[in-house]
């Protein structure tokens, strides 16, 4: 979930957690704010991680860092904010640095979920053409 930190992003990180998926809930801080470190203490599989979703450079190194780690649904929540000069000091609440960043997300996290799913569908297939296997030695009776 990109943006996770505050408002939606931080509301979707919360309800996935209380159901038990596995979240990884990102921010663009320097350090882990305290709303994701708080829900990472009350749930364990929170994982936090940083991105800047208008960085390629960070998208890119985020998605080799989870590119074995499955994900079954991305939420691109970070907002885009184009005007920097109009937030505050802190920028909370802000995301983004450009009306592209999500594309950037995009592309990287799509290309981990596609190679998942193929490696997925494979597995599946070796499973299915195993118990068709025993079927057949059911059905041909003892030997």
């Amino acid at each position: 979930i990109t943006g996770a930190n505050s408002g939606i992003g931080l509301e979707f990180a919360k309800q996935y957690a209380e159901q038990g998926w596995t979240v990884i809930a990102t921010h663009r801080r320097a350090t882990p704010p305290k709303s994701l470190t708080d829900l990472a203490a009350k749930y364990p599989k929170v994982r936090i991680e940083s991105l800047d979703v208008t960085s390629q450079d960070q998208a890119r190194a985020l998605a080799a860092k989870l590119a074995g780690v499955p994900i079954d649904v991305l939420i691109n929540n970070a907002g885009v904010y184009n005007d920097r000069a109009k937030c505050a000091g802190d920028d909370e609440g802000r995301a983004g640095r450009g009306g592209d960043g999500g594309v950037l997300l995009l592309v990287e996290f799509l290309g981990i979920v596609d190679m998942q799913m193929n490696r997925r569908a494979e597995r599946l297939q070796d499973i299915v053409a195993r118990h068709k296997e025993m079927a057949a030695g059911a059905a041909a009776g003892p030997g």
